[in-house]
């Protein structure tokens, strides 16, 4: 693993993911540019800047090496702004920025937060508790059962869940025609277009939810009516 900055949105947790892809539809309809710069984050990264400003030159950019980065639960992002004179966009790291971005669509209504002390960097909501003194290892191991440095990762939009195939047992017919009809136990028939129905040998109950495509469909004996 690397000390090299990773800005890859497939390396946040699922849990992450959920909730800042929506956050991220909504400042985009809002009319903002924002760019996500540092996403997962390694044990070997975390140090490098926590050792900036102490043991190394620079600024202190960090106050703990146990980041909400580490488990993929944090993003850090800057605002973009059109340069004319450019023609190029480009970063605006001012307070007034992030508080145009933040007052016009608040993360805390897709269940995220900020740090008061660090404008860029947004997390999943609770994850250092009430009064920022938890640590994120104690939520991610509580709640999503991983430890620090393990790159779960994610894929958006999310998978979608193939849909169950029918029942053999229960006729489906298509279109939007016709009748779907059964014996009734009056004698004659019956349609029964979105009603639910017992297979007799089985005793389970199905739903017919569509017609015949031409003219009627008679079902025989296999279902009748649910009494």
């Amino acid at each position: 693993m690397t000390a090299s900055q990773d800005r890859d949105l497939n390396h946040l947790h699922p849990y992450a993911r959920e909730r800042l892809e929506p956050w991220r539809a909504a400042v985009a309809k809002a009319g903002f540019n924002y760019l996500i710069y540092e996403t997962f984050r390694t044990p070997q990264r975390q140090a490098h800047l926590y050792a900036q400003g102490r043991t190394k030159p620079g600024a202190v950019v960090t106050y703990t090496l146990d980041s909400t980065h580490e488990y993929g639960l944090a993003t850090d992002g800057v605002p973009l702004v059109w340069d004319k004179a450019r023609q190029a966009w480009g970063q605006d790291w001012s307070h007034a920025a992030y508080d145009r971005i933040y007052k016009a669509v608040p993360p805390s209504k897709y269940d995220l937060e900020l740090l008061s002390w660090e404008k860029p960097h947004l997390q999943v909501r609770g994850v250092n508790g009430p009064n920022q003194d938890q640590s994120a290892s104690l939520f991610a191991a509580r709640v999503l059962g991983i430890k620090s440095n393990q790159l779960v990762g994610s894929v958006w939009p999310k998978p979608v869940a193939p849909k169950a195939a029918a029942s053999a047992q229960a006729p489906v017919t298509q279109g939007v025609l016709g009748r779907v009809l059964v014996p009734s136990r009056a004698g004659g028939w019956v349609d029964v277009r979105g009603q639910r129905l017992v297979v007799p040998a089985t005793g389970t109950t199905v739903v017919i939810n569509a017609t015949a495509q031409d003219g009627d469909v008679y079902l025989g004996g296999l279902l009748h009516p649910e009494r």
